[in-house]
């Protein structure tokens, strides 16, 4: 083993990021075939299978329910299986995938949020090469497992460090449009606005967003009309508050649930939640260190995730680059390394063939094992955005 560890980490010092987008993209092939040719059995359609690429159907289909004025928000089980959840705008640029056959369709849409990621990946700067090649290998199972459901969380990770990465080059009409599609696509993006405080040009910024919103919000208005648009995002808005309320997700209510017996309100830990994520901001002197702005754009990616009450596992891919970027983005420390080898072990192989079914079963998904590393390094963060000595 002593003589295995040197060579294995040559090798690795030697795989550039060229390496990393072709296993990426390779991943995604590979992904795609086992989510197209997969079935699932959801609870209550008994004795009816759905293809496992069931997401990109609910997707898929709400395009044509959306340019057909039908409800997109009540339930189809002639045609999948759960709800769609996302806004009118994502039902339209879902119409670049909708017309294609399903195989191709399903590859193109995976590609595409594995091809973001890389792309805000290489875009950080004052990370080396090879670190964002640790970095990428470091989220590979857990994106794997995302594709393999044609789940959207890679793209909303990667929205959300694109939207960090523009406003560092000072790009606002892009950052903008990033942040706010984000929100077009899952509501709680807004939270990446909060990364516009570290910047100038705040009137840009805000008359940018508002342009953005304004024509995203309307351009399903390109195949419907203005009655039935506004009754979508109506019936949007109630069905994200009828769903906040039936479920607490793999997160830190669940963690608070199941460990302590404590139930508390989720206006309460929310608020908690939101007051921890926001306090480092009251050292507006340390705005102009890169560390603490790439250190807050990664405790923005966990927080999204660990106080979401809607957290799936497959969720945790926008947890997991921001505690890759955190990691990778700083010199290396024992406890730190310690930390991250745990998240890895928890979190990205926790709903592996690591752990045997009983465990999985009597300890991981009860006690909500997967959203307890990513909680304890949200906590570090927080504590180092203040202790922290930052430097230019």
């Amino acid at each position: 083993m002593t003589l295995l560890a040197p060579a294995l980490s040559k090798i690795l010092t030697k795989i550039s990021f060229k390496h990393i987008v072709f296993l990426y993209l390779l991943m995604a092939l590979i992904a795609t075939i086992q989510c197209y040719f997969g079935s699932i059995y959801p609870t209550g359609y008994t004795g009816r299978s759905y293809p496992n690429y069931n997401n990109y159907l609910i997707f898929k289909n709400s395009y044509f329910h959306l340019i057909h004025g039908q409800d997109l928000y009540i339930a189809y089980p002639k045609e999948q299986w759960d709800l769609y959840k996302y806004s009118p705008t994502f039902s339209l640029v879902f119409s670049v995938f909708a017309y294609l056959p399903d195989f191709i369709g399903l590859l193109f849409w995976n590609l595409f949020n594995t091809i973001t990621l890389l792309i805000g990946f290489y875009q950080l700067g004052k990370m080396s090469e090879l670190n964002k090649v640790w970095a990428l290998l470091f989220c590979l199972i857990e994106l794997s497992g995302n594709l393999q459901n044609a789940q959207s969380n890679g793209l909303m990770a990667a929205l959300l460090i694109l939207t960090f990465t523009s406003l560092e080059n000072r790009k606002y009409f892009l950052a903008t449009f990033f942040v706010v599609f984000s929100v077009y696509l899952k509501i709680y993006g807004g939270i990446g606005f909060v990364l516009f405080l570290f910047y100038p040009s705040k009137m840009q910024l805000l008359l940018f967003t508002l342009l953005w919103f304004l024509f995203l919000g309307t351009l399903p208005l390109l195949v419907t009309d203005l009655y039935h648009l506004f009754y979508q995002y109506k019936d949007w808005i109630m069905l994200l508050r009828a769903d906040r309320e039936n479920s607490a997700g793999i997160s830190v209510m669940g963690i608070l649930h199941s460990w302590f017996g404590l139930t508390i309100s989720k206006n309460a830990i929310t608020g908690i939640a939101l007051l921890l994520f926001l306090l480092p901001l009251i050292q507006v002197r340390k705005y102009i260190f890169y560390d603490f702005r790439i250190w807050f754009l990664c405790s923005t990616l966990i927080w999204v995730v660990i106080f979401n009450h809607k957290a799936e596992s497959p969720t945790y891919i926008i947890a997991i680059c921001g505690i890759a970027i955190w990691f990778f983005s700083q010199s290396r420390s024992t406890i730190n390394t310690i930390f991250l080898i745990l998240t890895f072990i928890f979190t990205s192989l926790s709903t592996g063939d690591l752990f045997s079914y009983y465990i999985k079963e009597e300890f991981i998904k009860p006690y909500f094992v997967k959203a307890l590393f990513s909680t304890i390094i949200f906590g570090k963060i927080t504590f180092e955005l203040f202790t922290r000595k930052m430097e230019p």
